[in-house]
């Protein structure tokens, strides 16, 4: 089994693009939904000109709305959990990928077995891990020591079968 080391410094732009992408990810088809619903009664509106659909094309917008600040409220929570654990607003991390997992922090190591990872994604500039509990562990593409985010992508394929 391959190696893999990636080092980077876990700041604001990487907290937005993991958070941003994983919200949108897993928000995705409600999302689709209300806009579609939202063009199906401003249609419905402008045909019949009836004020219910009006109130409702409101009604659609509020948990669009809801959803914009609750995802910002968490890169808000993230920055802030990170400034109480390291008192600034980045840190160095460090993940090696062997047989095992371990994520290392100016404050220690964690280790993880790989059966925590259940699907992973691609954003732009980031490799995303999507492990048990709803978290995320985010590898830079552009910051591999050793391997490659092509031969990554391709040990977590062989990986998921």
């Amino acid at each position: 089994m391959k190696k893999f080391i990636n080092e980077y410094e876990y700041n604001i732009d990487v907290i937005k693009e993991n958070i941003n992408s994983w919200w949108n990810i897993k928000f995705k088809k409600n999302i689709i939904i209300l806009l579609l619903l939202f063009i199906v009664v401003a249609i419905l509106y402008f045909i019949s000109k009836n004020i219910i659909f009006l109130i409702s094309i409101f009604l659609i917008i509020i948990p669009i709305i809801f959803f914009i600040i609750k995802r910002n409220n968490a890169i808000k929570i993230e920055l802030n959990v990170i400034k109480q654990k390291y008192n600034r607003d980045s840190f160095k991390i460090g993940i090696e990928i062997d047989k095992d997992i371990v994520l290392k922090t100016p404050r220690g190591e964690k280790s993880f077995e790989l059966d925590i990872i259940e699907s992973f994604y691609e954003t732009k500039n980031l490799i995303v891990l999507n492990v048990k509990n709803n978290t995320t562990i985010a590898l830079k593409k552009d910051s591999f020591i050793r391997g490659t985010s092509k031969d990554f992508l391709s040990f977590l394929e062989k990986l998921k079968k």
